[in-house]
């Protein structure tokens, strides 16, 4: 009997311990599912903080210092409903996936947290593209204009232009002029990127920070969202079938 016992359990955590192999590891199905409840979630909740943050200021009082807090105060609320929809997608991704092992959630819920942060940087790289293009367009027009402008001024009749005089003095006069204004562009650029570095330093490590939270927040929910009571149901039915199977064996 202890023997028939013995061969039972070794058999079921056998067909147990087998599942995990037996199956696939990913389900992109529950990794898109996640992802678009994790953008949806995003959404509804930058709205319902848009929201409160408007209702919250009055036009008519309103000063740059409002104004300073109103933007943080979105910063942080980005921040918080970015962690909590990459938590609920985790969650839904973890679940839908099906698989036992916490690990296995967790891997799913980083799967669609990746997958939510390529789409966003697809749409952020559109969005500044399409302003460049418009940007470009606008300066195209521009320098349009201009040239058709001097093509005009230079096709005045031959009579009415006067030969102008160009001595070794205008050319050096003017070779001043341009490495002045060269010299004066270049500490500009200088001054301006000395401004920048520490902004986009900051900038780039607090994204950093941002996308570690967020794989985290999204890990965390795949994890508790794997289902518990697969090896439960998966070893009492395998011990039902091994057990029926030894009973009649046994008769």
């Amino acid at each position: 009997m202890s023997m028939a016992a013995g061969t039972t359990r070794g058999m079921t955590m056998d067909r147990v311990s087998s599942y995990a192999a037996a199956v696939k590891r990913i389900s992109w199905g529950a990794v898109f599912a996640g992802t678009i409840i994790a953008v949806v979630t995003q959404l509804m909740l930058g709205l319902l903080g848009m929201g409160i943050g408007i209702a919250s200021v009055d036009p008519a009082t309103a000063t740059s210092e409002t104004g300073k807090a109103f933007g943080i105060g979105m910063a942080i609320w980005w921040v918080v409903s970015s962690l909590i929809s990459l938590f609920i997608g985790g969650w839904v991704a973890g679940r839908l996936a099906g698989f036992p092992k916490r690990v296995d959630g967790s891997l799913h819920g980083v799967v669609a947290w990746a997958a939510m942060t390529m789409f966003s940087l697809y749409l952020v790289s559109t969005a500044v593209g399409n302003v460049l293009g418009g940007t470009l367009s606008v300066v195209g027009q521009g320098l349009q204009a201009a040239g058709q402008t001097a093509v005009a001024a230079n096709t005045q009749p031959q009579g009415t232009q006067s030969q102008p005089t160009v001595t070794e003095q205008d050319v050096e006069r003017t070779q001043q002029q341009a490495q002045q204004k060269m010299a004066e562009v270049t500490e500009d650029a200088k001054q301006t990127a000395q401004q920048a570095k520490g902004p986009v330093a900051a900038a780039a490590i607090w994204s950093f920070v941002a996308l570690c939270l967020g794989a985290l927040a999204a890990g965390l929910g795949g994890g508790m969202g794997a289902p518990r009571t697969l090896p439960v149901m998966a070893a009492t039915s395998v011990s039902t079938t091994t057990g029926a199977t030894s009973s009649s064996n046994a008769a």
